[in-house]
């Protein structure tokens, strides 16, 4: 039994990402969810005709309809749910695709309630969970608009029950016996399981499409890495939440040497790859608790917890080699450098963040002044400090 767990698991993820693709992911996503149903529908149908003769309230002839129209409907739904596969970049199509999947569900479910018995626990599942369903995954107007039209289907044919053209609940002459009740408590009971499949898949995807949501809001979109607003909260919260720690903490702030000249000889999206390819490149130089992100257009802020000024001296020196050797292929003529400006303080030393960060941002600016494509560090007074060249290995 626990090794069904991962593969429900699995399965309700795959059905949230297929549900978050697109629209007609959604319609298909209906046609094939619904086909269950029919198929379920069309087996009762066999078994009750074979056992028909047993119970005279059931008219065999209408089960025999029922039977014929089940399998219909599920047949239909198949090709149905294929064909959103020939809908790729066709949002029109797309559009009414799925204006004419829900129109098919909405005429042959209603029709199908009321052959059932529009008064059943089955039939009163159905009513209850499409419009909810419905608009999880469809715009409100669109599932408002073919609620009015089951209502008006159901509404009718409940009116010519009462006026004596139908009969109420066809299948069954209007009488009960224990085999309908049996049937209706079967019936139920797979229908909520299908219903519970659907919600758990619907949840999924919500927490699928929240989880990108919140990873967009907190990463730049040029360069992966977290944005100028996160990782300010990342840098504030390993104050706050670790400042009781004797330990020290490290902050890089680096700057693509000579960035706008790069951007007027060779072009923005030139300079959109090489920030790329830098972000990248500085990514791979850390520690598997340091955290990087944009600060600004050409600059990036590495935050290093637990790090000695030795440490964080080493780890600057490495990015900056690695700036240095990076090769854009489309531009192999094109060389990069990075000044790199290092700040680091025990943790309750520090007043507060934007004092570690003006510290590295000035130990940069004079990294810059001395020559670029180098490293120095800040002292705690704010005045950087210029290290010996002996200090770092080739």
């Amino acid at each position: 039994m626990p090794a069904l767990v991962p593969l429900i698991s699995s399965v309700f993820q795959r059905t949230g990402n297929f549900i978050n693709a697109s629209e007609a992911h959604r319609g298909a996503f209906i046609c094939w969810m619904s086909t269950p149903i029919y198929l379920f529908v069309l087996l009762w149908s066999t078994i009750t005709l074979i056992l028909s003769q047993h119970y005279p309230s059931i008219s065999s002839d209408k089960i025999v309809f029922l039977l014929i129209w089940s399998g219909v409907v599920a047949l239909l739904y198949i090709p149905l749910g294929d064909y959103h596969l020939s809908l790729t970049d066709k949002p029109k199509a797309s559009k009414r695709y799925t204006i004419f999947v829900l129109g098919y569900y909405t005429i042959t479910t209603s029709i199908t309630c009321f052959l059932l018995g529009p008064l059943s626990v089955f039939a009163g599942l159905i009513v209850m969970g499409s419009p909810l369903l419905g608009m999880m995954l469809f715009s409100i107007p669109l599932v408002v608009f073919y609620l009015v039209i089951a209502i008006v289907i159901m509404s009718t044919a409940s009116l010519l029950v009462q006026i004596g053209w139908l009969d109420y609940t066809p299948i069954f002459n209007g009488q009960s016996n224990t085999y309908m009740s049996v049937s209706a408590t079967i019936g139920t009971i797979y229908y909520t399981f299908y219903e519970v499949t659907i919600m758990a898949s619907l949840i999924i995807a919500w927490q699928s499409r929240e989880h990108n949501v919140v990873h967009l809001s907190l990463t730049d979109p040029l360069t992966g890495v977290a944005n100028r607003r996160h990782i300010l909260e990342l840098l504030d919260q390993e104050l706050t939440q670790r400042r009781r720690l004797d330990n020290h903490l490290g902050l890089i702030m680096l700057d693509i040497d000579h960035f706008k000249q790069i951007n007027d000889k060779y072009g923005h999206q030139t300079g959109d790859q090489v920030l790329a390819a830098a972000a990248a490149a500085l990514n791979a130089c850390l520690r598997q608790n340091d955290r990087i992100g944009r600060y600004g257009g050409e600059e990036f802020l590495i935050i290093l917890p637990d790090s000695s000024p030795e440490d964080s001296l080493r780890v600057a020196e490495r990015c900056r080699r690695e700036i240095a050797n990076l090769f854009i292929p489309a531009k192999p003529d094109l060389s990069l450098t990075a000044s790199f400006g290092v700040a680091c303080q025990r943790r309750h030393d520090i007043a507060y963040s934007d004092l570690l960060i003006q510290q590295a941002d000035d130990a940069m600016y004079q990294a810059k002044k001395n020559g670029r494509n180098r490293v120095e560090i800040a002292k705690p007074g704010l005045a950087p400090v210029k290290i010996p060249s002996e200090f770092f290995t080739t």
